[in-house]
């Protein structure tokens, strides 16, 4: 699955199943899959492996610039696959509009663990999140653990009324990053007009009680330099894989239609229709 999704990022139809150029892309793909295999995988009762990494599509996009188009490389070193198998694709999203015009907007979460707390409701197939984490371990603070108390979470599934319809539901998974994505497309699409695809294709950008401002790439230069130059400091450009979750959503116009956006990075986000 490594090597395939390496090779998913070039065009090999039309080279021939034998030619030359397709067997060096081949080759060098399967070099950079052996030197993370024989590095990581093991029997996981002996060694824990970065198993949801090495079958990343976005792990996959970070190797492709080791592969010479020209030259083969004598051998390959593994890659550092750990930092993308952090808590990835434990928080979803979902928004829903059906032919009678009823609307969803849900986020779930099972926190910064593949399955929760690892407790399963006997006989259901529902499993607990791990949402204790959430608490502050400072007892000072107000979202400090105590007995029946809910702990804060991030979580910002929205949805917006107008003239007593729904407009807009909207969200993402992308821990403290939802708040402020959610507003970045309330403002993008009802003060500045864009449709809901438009918004969630912009750059997104974070801050919270403090700088510096987290930004995503893609921003133009004249924008961080009139930032920069009102005192904003500009924390480094990051992108999806380290920064957010793929966010989507529904909107309905003026004239009743029914249009669905989906996060253009390439994270998973999917929109459907029948």
């Amino acid at each position: 699955l490594q090597t395939l999704n390496i090779l998913e990022g070039y065009q090999l139809a039309g080279l021939g199943a034998r030619s030359p150029f397709a067997m060096h892309l081949v080759a060098e793909a399967m070099k950079l899959s052996w030197a993370d295999r024989l590095e990581y995988v093991a029997d996981p009762n002996f060694k824990k492996a970065p198993l949801a990494a090495l079958i990343s599509k976005d792990y996959a996009k970070t190797l492709r610039p080791k592969i010479n188009m020209e030259e083969a490389a004598a051998s390959q070193k593994p890659n550092d696959a750990w930092k993308f198998n952090d808590a990835k694709g434990l928080t979803n999203h979902v928004a829903i509009i059906d032919k009678e015009g009823n609307v969803v907007s849900m986020t779930q979460t099972q926190g910064p663990q593949w399955f929760g707390s690892g407790v399963v409701v006997a006989g259901t197939g529902v499993v607990f999140n791990n949402g204790m984490m959430l608490y502050s371990p400072d007892p000072k603070a107000a979202n400090s653990i105590e007995p029946g108390k809910r702990a804060v979470t991030n979580m910002s599934p929205a949805m917006m009324i107008k003239d007593g319809k729904p407009f807009l539901a909207v969200g993402l998974p992308g821990a403290r990053r939802i708040p402020t994505s959610v507003t970045n497309y309330i403002v993008d699409i009802v003060d500045h007009g864009l449709t809901l695809q438009q918004s969630l294709a912009l750059p997104r950008f974070h801050v919270e009680d403090k700088e510096p401002m987290r930004i995503e790439k893609g921003l133009p230069d004249v924008t961080l330099a009139g930032l920069s130059a009102m005192g904003h400091k500009l924390g480094p450009e990051l992108t999806i894989t380290d920064f957010y979750g793929p966010a989507m959503g529904v909107q309905v116009d003026s004239t009743g239609l029914y249009s669905g956006g989906a996060d253009p990075r390439p994270a998973g986000a999917t929109v459907m229709g029948y």
